[in-house]
C-alpha cells in the first residue's frame, strides 16, 4: 500500500470530514475510484454539495459523474482543485471560479494556549445546550459570508460533540461569541467551523478556540492539525504557526438548466 505523503493525507482528511458532515446531516456521500462526491440536505451549491477529487484519479471522470449525480437532484455543486489537471477539468465543464484561493494549512506541534480575556469562558462542549450555542455562533458567522440561514444552525449536534470530535465554545458575559471544532481522520486533527460573532470580533477569540480546537485533536492521537482557511482566517492561523501545504481553487458548477 502506498505510503501517503502529507499533502495527500491532509486532502483525504478533508474529503472524509466533508463525507461525515454530510452524513451526519442526513445527506448523502459516495465513493468512486476518481474522488468523493457529497451531498447535505440543502441545494446550496457552494461547499454545501461537493466533489473532491482523489490523489491519482482522473478529475474529468469525476466531473462527469458529478454531473450527473447532482443533475439527477436538480443541484449545483464545488469541486476543490489543488491540481493542474482539476482546474483543467473544471474549465472544461464551464465552471466559475468561486474562490482563487482557500489555503490547506497546517500545524505541527500543540501550541501554547492564550488566556482568555476577562470577562470570556471557553468550554469544550458536553450538552446539547452548548452544542446549540456553538451552531448558533457558527450560522451567524457563516451567514455572514453569504451562506443562507438555517443551514448550519440545523446541524446534528452530533456534528460537534460525536466520537472524533470535539467543539468548543467562548462566552463572554454568558452569551456564545466564538466557536471551533476537531474532527479526526487520518491521524489528522481537522479544524473546522471557526467563527466569531461580528461584535466579539478583533479580540482574539478565534485564535483561542482554534488553538484549544487543534490541541484537543493532538490529545485524541493526531500527528498534526490540519485546516482550510478563509482570507479572513489566513493571518490569523499564520501567526498561530499554522503552514500552508498548498491552495485550492474552489470552482462551482451550477443547477442543470431547466
Amino acid at each position: 500500500m502506498r505510503v501517503m505523503d502529507l499533502a495527500d493525507r491532509g486532502h483525504v482528511g478533508m474529503a472524509e470530514r466533508y463525507l461525515l458532515g454530510a452524513r451526519l446531516d442526513g445527506g448523502e456521500a459516495l465513493e468512486t475510484a476518481d474522488g468523493w462526491l457529497y451531498a447535505f440536505r440543502t441545494d446550496f451549491p457552494e461547499m454545501m454539495n461537493g466533489a473532491i477529487p482523489a490523489p491519482g484519479g482522473d478529475p474529468r471522470r469525476l466531473v462527469a459523474g458529478a454531473r450527473e449525480f447532482f443533475g439527477a437532484r436538480g443541484r449545483g455543486f464545488t469541486l476543490f482543485a489543488r491540481a493542474d489537471a482539476d482546474d483543467e477539468a473544471a474549465r472544461a465543464g464551464g465552471f466559475r471560479l468561486g474562490k482563487e484561493r482557500m489555503p490547506a494549512m497546517v500545524l505541527r506541534a500543540p501550541v501554547a494556549e492564550p488566556s482568555a480575556p476577562d470577562g470570556v469562558v471557553l468550554r469544550r462542549i458536553a450538552t446539547h445546550d452548548e452544542a446549540r450555542d456553538y451552531l448558533g455562533v457558527a450560522e451567524a458567522a457563516f451567514t455572514a459570508t453569504g451562506m443562507p440561514a438555517g443551514i448550519v444552525a440545523g446541524f446534528e449536534h452530533s456534528a460537534v460533540m460525536g466520537e472524533g470530535t470535539a467543539g468548543f465554545v467562548a462566552y463572554a458575559a454568558g452569551e456564545p461569541v466564538a466557536v471551533a471544532s476537531v474532527v479526526l481522520a487520518r491521524a489528522i486533527g481537522g479544524v473546522q467551523w471557526v467563527g466569531v460573532v461580528e461584535s466579539a470580533r478583533r479580540r482574539g477569540l478565534a485564535g483561542l478556540v482554534t488553538a484549544a480546537a487543534a490541541n484537543a485533536g493532538f490529545r485524541m492521537g493526531a500527528d498534526c492539525a490540519w485546516l482550510e482557511a478563509s482570507s479572513m482566517g489566513e493571518p490569523v492561523y499564520a501567526r498561530m504557526g499554522f503552514e500552508e501545504v498548498f491552495a485550492y481553487r474552489v470552482w462551482v458548477a451550477g443547477p442543470p438548466a431547466a
